[in-house]
């Protein structure tokens, strides 16, 4: 529909405002109204958290007919003559916005009375004791005296309320009793009726000025003692129940009732679609939200958002763990050195900053906040010259990962050459000269000349490459990923010669680079699924000699060459350590001291060597800081440490064994309070795939569970590296449900050893940890109250059409071939959907510039779900736009992390 052209300015005028210039970001909607509505959010810069009013010019008119934006007007001029009580929200700004007026009050994190009388009242139950009832009339006498008390307080300041009841009646921590909405509150003075009319709660005709109060009191005071006259007289299907078995705490033997919003999922066309593939009929009934573009897939999606945004506001405690998070990620991070002549290049990020910044000797090189200051750019990639003059570096915006690269002059902070686009994940490797560096784009290894125009081609073999440069400038080793294998090429600099193989089509990893004393240095998995380093001669590259033999029990992470001696770091039983070995034979000689049993990464040294080297240590209790070795003096210091400090909640763990129903013996890590008893809400997280190690890591999000009362667990599952090569391999392909099963075995572990519950224990996983997720909540779905698949890989078919998903094939497999489709459909998730089965509540969480795991995925399962499951339990879909795999910003992340610990700790009892 075309408007009349008469139209066009105003709508242009109207559409001009945006909130980009807000102080505040908008979370969620409360509730709407013709008059305006009423949103939660935070501020910018204290990211506390606020209640917005808005009110709308000439609509919501009462009977005094006023409009809305006299009614927010008002109402602010009321809690200004009540600034100071404790018993009504503060006013923290009042601003026009498009015509439209706003009110900012402080958030109060309470329940209304109302949900707290449903969730209390003990005669719902048949089987109520006395102990149990005199326990709510004690409860409920005391509430009616602290409303008839707040009532005064409002009284004693010449206010009347006007609006009382249990909606307006918030019970928040610490007892602290709140009234919300003044509208329309009168003065004592003018003796005046209430301009609106609340059923059950509004006064007869003859009642004026203070009485107004009292009356609606007398009705709040009936309805706490026989709540079916007033209080659940307007609660409709839906509002209240008794949770199921699963979706409440037992106390006492009986369930504890929950609120659960009505659910009315959007109508989800099933297709008669069915792809016939190698003698499988394969139904794709939400084939069509694959198109995100779409008008029919964007109002499904915008159906989907309202859905997640109503439950999320009624999700108990999701604003104080929001706080709780940002206060234990007040730590902000900091990354080893890397050394290029006298220069130190790091990257730093105080708890206040949305991303990591680049700093060149303690001063900012590259902040994406300067680059950018609406907060999507992030950069993704740096490289600084030998002589560290010049720094290659590469950013993208709103995580769509499509890097550009460019080079900037360290002493000036200019660009000194074009850009250039299509750089997604390069390396990059500088000649000695600073003039040209070797790179990756559009899958091709090239050679750019600062300022020429046509680069080199130097390999031209469509790979994901990885470049490593000798530090003489002679020595270019160049690796092709294949899954669990890889290619590689070895390139003499100074002949004009293309680069030679050295390996190619061998089932093993292999990471070669030539050190500063001319050595070729081999890390392989070749005969050894744990790696072995071998040394040769970079003339000779086929020939190797063992130089630091395969440990069976701690897979090869890294390798740091010094003056005298090699530094070896491996996982052991999930926890990182450094070996020292004597530079010339290899002979092991000690153990590098390391803080604590943890995770250690990013083992850095100078190019041309020296007797130091720098990494990174964290564990469950430590933020992540860096340490560096002295091979002269055999000690490791403190070298620098996050800026920012926080108090670490209490928090203790231990390694449980479990058995896989294949006979393979397993670990996960168990985190909760000190002392803990007794079957606790529990959150599984799991990975198991990529060759990647779960190791002891600094988690604000594992310690705001545990300080909430909760038990984190961290299963190491095949398909990980915990064990090197063999245990990666043994989690692909026609053994991924191999992973499942490990999965399936620590839930079951825990519940028979008194961890936790099926009514109490949630999934969570994220990208490959989102398809273990979601094959293990439609496998066994009896076996878990909640479950979080975020940027999760759903449908196994056809996977290999979006994203990365064509490079994953040899993790996976691939639906062309027949025997790797009948591994893939046992599994994927989105065809293992059953209607008529009682699925866990589940939450799905995808980010619109994802750019390889496609939120295609998320609404598709979302869709079968919804359609499917059986029951109470929410199937839900929370979407994060301008954000790429993973949250992106800080602030993102917190607000993710909290949505995910309210969601999970909702449905399994944790919070009420």
């Amino acid at each position: 529909m075309r408007l009349p052209s008469f139209l066009e300015s105003h709508l242009e005028a109207r559409n001009s405002v945006t909130t980009s210039e807000l102080a505040y970001t908008i979370e969620g909607v409360i509730q709407f109204s013709n008059g305006g509505g009423v949103y939660v959010g935070h501020h910018n810069e204290t990211c506390a958290w606020i209640v917005l009013k808005e009110g709308r010019p000439l609509a919501g008119l009462d009977m005094s007919a006023r409009d809305a934006v006299a009614r927010i007007g008002h109402e602010r001029d009321i809690l200004h003559r009540l600034e100071g009580l404790e018993v009504v929200p503060q006013v923290h700004d009042y601003f026009e916005l498009g015509g439209h007026h706003l009110l900012v009050q402080e958030f109060v994190d309470a329940n209304p009375l109302q949900r707290e009388l449903v969730r209390r009242y003990p005669l719902t139950h048949p089987d109520a004791t006395e102990a149990e009832l005199a326990e709510y009339a004690d409860w409920a006498a005391r509430m009616v005296s602290d409303v008839r008390r707040a009532v005064k307080e409002l009284h004693g300041r010449g206010v009347v309320f006007c609006d009382l009841r249990p909606d307006n009646v918030l019970l928040g921590d610490g007892d602290r009793l709140v009234l919300i909405d003044f509208e329309v509150a009168t003065l004592v003075e003018d003796q005046a009726r209430s301009a609106l009319a609340h059923p059950g709660y509004a006064a007869p005709a003859h009642r004026q000025g203070a009485d107004v109060d009292l009356y609606a009191l007398a009705c709040i005071t009936l309805g706490m003692f026989a709540p079916q006259t007033t209080m659940l007289l307007n609660l409709h299907p839906g509002k209240a129940f008794h949770a199921p078995p699963g979706d409440g705490t037992p106390e006492n033997g009986r369930e504890t009732p929950v609120r659960q919003l009505e659910l009315s999922y959007p109508d989800a066309e099933r297709l008669p679609l069915v792809d016939y593939l190698h003698g499988h009929a394969v139904p794709d009934p939400y084939r069509w939200l694959e198109g995100a573009a779409s008008p029919e897939t964007q109002q499904w999606q915008a159906i989907q958002d309202q859905l997640w945004l109503n439950h999320a506001v009624g999700l108990p405690g999701r604003y104080k763990l929001r706080s709780r998070l940002k206060a234990l990620s007040s730590v902000g991070t900091v990354s080893a050195p890397l050394w290029r002549g006298d220069r130190c290049f790091l990257v730093r990020r105080s708890a206040e900053q949305e991303h990591p910044v680049l700093y060149c000797d303690d001063a900012v090189l590259l902040d994406p906040a300067h680059l950018d200051p609406s907060g999507l750019t992030s950069l993704d990639s740096w490289q600084p010259s030998p002589d560290g003059s010049l720094l290659a570096f590469q950013v993208s915006r709103g995580g769509d990962e499509q890097s550009v690269l460019r080079v900037l002059d360290v002493t000036t902070g200019q660009v000194v050459d074009d850009p250039l686009d299509g750089c997604r994940y390069s390396p990059v490797a500088w000649l000695p000269d600073g003039k040209s560096f070797y790179y990756v784009r559009f899958r091709q290894v090239r050679r750019h000349h600062l300022g020429a125009g046509e680069d080199e081609l130097v390999l031209a073999d469509e790979a994901s490459y990885g470049l490593d440069l000798s530090a003489d400038g002679r020595w270019l080793t160049i690796s092709a990923a294949r899954g669990t294998a890889n290619d590689l090429w070895l390139a003499d600099l100074s002949k004009d010669e293309p680069p030679a193989v050295v390996q190619q089509g061998v089932d093993a990893i292999t990471v070669m680079s030539v050190g500063c004393d001319g050595r070729l240095y081999v890390v392989t998995t070749r005969d050894a699924p744990t790696g072995r380093i071998c040394v040769g001669d970079p003339e000779n590259p086929l020939v190797w000699h063992d130089y630091v033999p395969a440990d069976p029990d701690a897979p090869l992470s890294s390798l740091a060459i010094l003056d005298k001696v090699v530094l070896v770091g491996r996982t052991r039983n999930a926890s990182g350590e450094i070996a020292i070995h004597d530079l010339v034979t290899g002979r092991k000689l000690g153990e590098v001291p390391l803080p604590g049993i943890g995770s250690v990464g990013s083992l850095m040294t100078r190019p041309e060597g020296g007797h130091e080297a720098w990494f990174s240590y964290t564990d469950s209790i430590t933020p992540s800081a860096v340490y560096c070795y002295d091979a002269t003096s055999a000690r490791t210091t403190l070298w620098s440490h996050p800026p920012g400090a926080i108090a670490v909640p209490e928090a203790e763990s231990r390694e449980v064994e479990f058995t896989s129903p294949d006979g393979t013996e397993l670990q996960m890590t168990v985190i909760g309070k000190p002392g803990h008893h007794g079957p606790r809400p529990t959150i599984l997280y799991g990975y198991g795939g990529f060759g990647q190690s779960l190791t002891p890591t600094y988690s604000a999000f594992t310690l705001a569970w545990v300080e909430a009362g909760g038990v984190f667990v961290t299963a190491n599952l095949r398909g990980g590296g915990e064990r090197g090569a063999d245990w990666h391999k043994a989690g692909t392909l026609d053994q991924k449900q191999n992973v499942f099963d490990d999965f399936i075995a620590a839930a079951e572990t825990l519940i028979v050893e008194g961890w936790t519950t099926s009514e109490q224990l949630a999934l969570c996983g994220e990208s490959n940890g989102g398809l273990l997720v979601g094959a293990a909540l439609t496998q066994r779905p009896e076996l878990f109250a909640a479950a979080v698949c975020s940027a999760p890989l759903l449908d196994m078919v056809r996977y290999e059409l979006s994203g990365l998903g064509e490079s994953w094939v040899p993790e996976f497999g691939s639906a062309s071939d027949p025997a790797q489709l009948d591994n893939l459909l046992a599994y994927s998730p989105y065809h293992r959907v059953k209607p008529g089965v009682r699925y866990p509540a589940v939450l799905l969480t995808a980010f619109g510039s994802d750019a390889r795991v496609d939120p295609l995925h998320a609404r598709k399962m979302c869709a079968a779900l919804q359609h499917a499951t059986d029951g109470q339990r929410p199937v839900l879909l929370r979407l994060e736009r301008d954000s790429g795999h993973a949250a992106g910003s800080a602030s993102k992340g917190i607000g993710l992390a909290a949505d995910i610990l309210a969601f999970l700790g909702h449905h399994t009892g944790l919070l009420r």
